[in-house]
């Protein structure tokens, strides 16, 4: 089982949260909570830890930490996720 529990994230996906350790029900939650609003967007993906540079944030430089990829398919040593955002709402 991997280490990642559930984070923040920068991008079009700001909530993230493990496949192991969590069920559905409880992301979808974790989401609602953490996001403040009651319709959430779901997504499948994974995170790996390693190095890299943000493209929204250059000017923090090669950092370690873990990445999001919206991906079904999980490679080895990644965790599989689940990635949230705030529902939009087509009719505006």
């Amino acid at each position: 089982m991997s280490k990642f529990d559930y984070d923040v994230f920068t991008g079009d996906y700001p909530v993230v949260v493990s496949k192991e350790r969590y069920t559905e029900q409880q992301a979808v939650e974790i989401a609602r909570k953490e996001l403040g609003v009651d319709n959430v967007e779901k997504h499948d993906g994974y995170v790996r830890y390693g190095y890299g540079i943000d493209d929204n944030d250059i000017a923090t430089g090669v950092r370690n930490t873990w990445w999001l990829h919206l991906n079904n398919q999980c490679p080895k040593r990644c965790c599989p996720v689940w990635a949230f955002r705030v529902q939009s709402n087509e009719n505006e």
